[in-house]
């Protein structure tokens, strides 16, 4: 990869130039800023630290604020300005994460000397009581100091057969009756009421100091309070390094900034027992500008966002509040963090908290992923914690989440979904879209695993990458694994053949623009509603298994949307379909403005019934309805109808993800991934055109001619592997010329290899022989059992005449192969193909010396609890060695 010299970012090239870029190897260092760990190490330290990020091929890093105890005091400032100095001798870029402790809002802590800049929440309590009774006395509930009443309203209880319990009507107003503290002997209100027949339930809706969770962060709602990031940090770093700005130092990045009125959890809706909302004082104002009916109205059915009340009044509320908040958010924290860093000559990126459907809600969410990311310069994401697991996709399984599992459908098909859209309709953005990756799997995730992750996300359409993390520490606990971790991760040079990978591919998969003929409404305000909605990650995961390309639109952009002759159009994008997850209710706003769009493109809801006007319950949508099981051959004919090419295999390959940019309107890059971690996947693909394609295999460099016929391309993919298909026309002439066959039969005759000697060599250079050839797994061997290093297998080959392939099988994890003093190169596992060359299978060779090296799993030597949820691989070669 070339030294990182020039920092004027997006600048347009076409998918020639990338191309031409990757195969020189003349890739920008743009795509790959890992985090730098700081603990206050000495500078030595750091430097060595450095060195190894730039040895991975990688020409910038974050630096990750979360564990330096001197975050924004003078050991800080010295440890940040070396970091500076030292990436601009190396032509390096630095990113840095903006805050002391995670999430990202608490501002180096500079609310403990500013309380009045600290939230105010909403909280509920209520009493039931019976009537009639004429006249009574109800004593209120007693208030902490620093809170005040908000409301207080009756409402008729009702209990449902299911034992339910629900508040019912438009509720009576007692706020005017109660005799407040001070006025009364014993310092409580009392309200003087008529209760009425039944059972009624008064709601006392306080606004309150004392916080569930986080009481030191910021206040998303309130513009002043969110200075503070600015005042702590922002402000803080420009005066000591502005000389840097815009050149060496890149930016900030902020780490899933969150409301924090929640204190865990992914379920935190409106209706949530126990939750407190967040709070302004114009709160009930800008609700009513939003729900259209009076503040006062507002006000007294402020319950309505805690108690169950399946009522219009209690949807539109709901809505109206959710609306109001993730507005807040956004021009609050993230536009204003946007805005002080451009005017600064820096950007601004990150990501918030997404995991299953957290994006849509409060607590650890930011409300609204569009919303809350939009103002960045870079759509964000991340993928952590177990997030991933190589052949889990048809089912929740554990991970170390709050949840306690994840789900596949959302994170191997929504997740990504959500920056590829928002970076493909914000130009701002220039197509850029970030991914956090790799930390806290433990370290059972060697290079083979990070692999299939990356691939998984660039199908997905990621072309930036934060991995996670390199450390100075070792061991160090927090979130493993740490690529270099002091010298004694053996994988360390396979992790920087990983990057340069990861550089190319981003660099090629950022031509053009991503492929969509279809739009999926994002369908928070849906859930934020009320009822029980479908999933987004359904339809985004239906849509991924029929290989229909999508965008994600919301709400802010349906103004923007016009209509006509088929085509929905936004923002330069046009759909040919809109499709709805099934939902009970929407507002009437996005329901109107649907109607009149479907006036002039198709409009579909997702299964069995039509959203209802979330404020009329008698008022139904009335667009086309498509079951879930009929949705599969409705898209085949409705994209028929409308002439959108789609890929076409010979037979159903749900395991297999689909990236496809197009460039003037034709289809210029296709990178197809594979889920399927057990067996290769192999298939005929019918393209849009006859073009000729060639196969770019960036890890080596090299470049394939598939079997094609006219616009048919037989390909193989191996077991979670990948394919990159691009338009010969792209390449250099020579490099047209000297493409190879790709090979697509079985590489299946066993190999004539005599392995003499292995040897195991520690990191430190060490080395003992042992008693092992292939089939056996060295790290379950007596006395092997905490190794972790190189195991060499040394002895000679013979190569058949014409063979084409090498194959290794069981390979735990990393392989390098030389014959004959050839390298044929270094592959991930599990199972390797390397390319023979001709001078090798001539015939007229004998046997011919070889050696086979493997690079085990760094957890053999470090045992941590994020490797449970992974089985450890297999040291050494444990299958076969053939040859075809």
């Amino acid at each position: 990869m070339e030294k990182q010299t020039e920092y004027n970012r997006g600048t347009y090239k076409t998918v020639k130039d990338r191309v031409r870029d990757a195969v020189s190897g003349n890739v920008p260092g743009e795509y790959i800023f890992p985090f730098l760990w700081m603990h206050g190490e000495p500078h030595e330290k750091l430097r060595e630290e450095i060195d190894a990020i730039y040895a991975s091929n990688i020409r910038e890093f974050c630096l990750e604020s979360r564990v330096h105890e001197e975050f924004g005091c003078e050991k800080w400032w010295d440890d940040m300005g070396f970091c500076l100095r030292y990436a601009r001798e190396k032509g390096m870029r630095v990113w840095l994460l903006d805050d002391r402790q995670f999430p990202s809002g608490f501002a180096n802590g500079w609310l403990r000397t500013h309380p009045e800049l600290r939230r105010r929440e909403l909280r509920i309590e209520f009493r039931d009581f019976t009537g009639p009774r004429k006249n009574a006395v109800i004593q209120a509930v007693p208030l902490r100091e620093g809170e005040s009443f908000v409301s207080v309203t009756a409402y008729r209880l009702k209990c449902g057969e299911d034992r339910q319990v629900t508040i019912e009507g438009d509720g009576e107003d007692l706020l005017g009756a109660l005799t407040f503290p001070g006025e009364t002997k014993t310092g409580l209100g009392r309200i003087g009421w008529d209760i009425p027949d039944g059972v009624a339930r008064i709601c006392y809706v306080i606004v309150s100091p004392y916080l569930a969770a986080k009481p030191e962060w910021i206040d998303m709602m309130s513009p002043e309070s969110c200075k503070a990031m600015i005042e702590a940090v922002y402000e803080p770093t420009y005066e000591h390094f502005r000389e840097y700005f815009g050149n060496t130092f890149a930016g900030f990045f902020s780490d899933e900034p969150a409301f924090s009125n929640c204190v865990s959890g992914y379920d935190c809706i409106l209706g949530k027992h126990g939750m407190m909302l967040p709070y302004r004082d114009d709160l009930c104002e800008l609700m009513a500008e939003k729900a259209e009916m009076p503040a006062g109205e507002v006000r007294k059915n402020l319950p309505k966002l805690f108690l169950n009340a399946n009522d219009p009044a209690t949807r539109t509320l709901r809505n109206a509040y959710m609306d109001v908040a993730t507005k807040q958010f956004s021009a609050n924290f993230s536009q204003m963090l946007a805005d002080w860093s451009r005017a600064h000559g820096v950007e601004y990126i990150g990501h918030v908290i997404e995991d299953e459907n957290t994006h849509q809600r409060l607590g650890p969410g930011a409300g609204h992923y569009f919303r809350s990311v939009g103002p960045m310069a870079m759509a964000g994401i991340d993928i952590v914690l177990q997030q991933y697991v190589p052949g889990m996709t048809e089912m929740p399984h554990t991970a170390p989440l709050w949840a306690g599992e994840a789900d596949p459908d959302f994170f191997n098909h929504l997740l990504e979904s959500l920056p590829r859209s928002l970076a493909a309709l914000t130009p701002e953005m220039k197509g850029r879209t970030m991914c956090e990756i790799f930390g806290a799997f433990g370290w059972a995730e060697g290079v083979p695993m990070m692999k299939k992750m990356l691939d998984l996300m660039l199908a997905g359409g990621i072309n930036h990458f934060v991995p996670h993390a390199f450390s100075p520490k070792f061991p160090d606990p927090d979130c493993p694994p740490h690529f270099y971790a002091a010298g004694k991760n053996a994988q360390f040079e396979a992790f920087g053949l990983l990057m340069k990978y990861m550089a190319g591919m981003s660099h090629v998969l950022s031509a053009g623009e991503p492929a969509a003929g279809v739009a999926v409404l994002y369908n928070a305000e849906a859930e934020w509603c009320g009822g029980k909605c479908e999933t987004l990650q359904k339809l985004a995961a239906a849509l991924d298994r029929a290989r229909v390309s999508f965008d994600i639109i919301w709400e802010d952009l349906l103004p923007e949307c016009t209509a006509e002759d088929g085509k929905l159009t936004v923002r330069g994008r046009s759909y040919s379909l809109l499709l709805i997850p099934e939902s009970p209710y929407l507002p009437g706003y996005i329901l109107e403005r649907l109607d009149k769009l479907s006036e002039g493109v198709k409009v579909t809801v997702c299964g069995e019934r039509n959203p209802a006007y979330a404020g009329n319950d008698a008022a139904e949508a009335d667009f086309l309805t498509v079951s879930w099981d009929d949705l599969g051959s409705y898209l085949n004919d409705a994209l028929a109808e409308c002439n959108l090419t789609r890929l076409v295999t010979d037979k159903e390959h749900p395991l297999l993800h689909f990236l496809r940019r197009v460039e003037n309107g034709s289809e210029s890059v296709l990178f197809i991934s594979s889920d399927n971690d057990f067996a290769e996947e192999r298939f005929t693909l019918t393209l849009p055109d006859a073009r000729e394609r060639l196969v770019f295999d960036v890890w080596s460099g090299k470049v394939f001619k598939p079997e094609q016929n006219g616009a048919n391309v037989s390909l193989r993919i191996p077991a979670s592997g990948s394919v990159l298909l691009i338009p010969a026309e792209h390449f250099p002439e020579s490099v047209r010329d000297g493409a190879e066959d790709f090979f697509y039969g079985p590489a299946d005759r066993p190999a004539d290899i005599v392995v003499e000697k292995t040897l195991l060599v520690s990191r430190d250079g060490s080395e003992r022989e042992i008693d092992a050839a292939p089939g056996a797994d060295v790290t379950r061997m007596r006395g092997c059992g905490n190794f972790h290093g190189r195991i060499v297998y040394s002895g000679t080959i013979r190569i058949p005449e014409g063979a084409r392939v090498l194959r290794v099988e069981g390979v735990g994890e990393i392989l390098t192969v030389k014959i004959g003093g050839t390298n044929l190169g270094t592959l991930p596992g599990p199972d390797c193909e390397f390319r023979i060359p001709p001078e090798l299978s001539s015939g007229t060779a004998g046997p011919l010396a070889v050696e086979m090296e493997v690079v085990n799993s760094p957890a053999y030597l470090v045992d941590d609890g994020f490797s449970t949820f992974l089985p450890l691989p297999p040291s050494g070669i444990t299958g076969g060695v053939f040859t075809g």
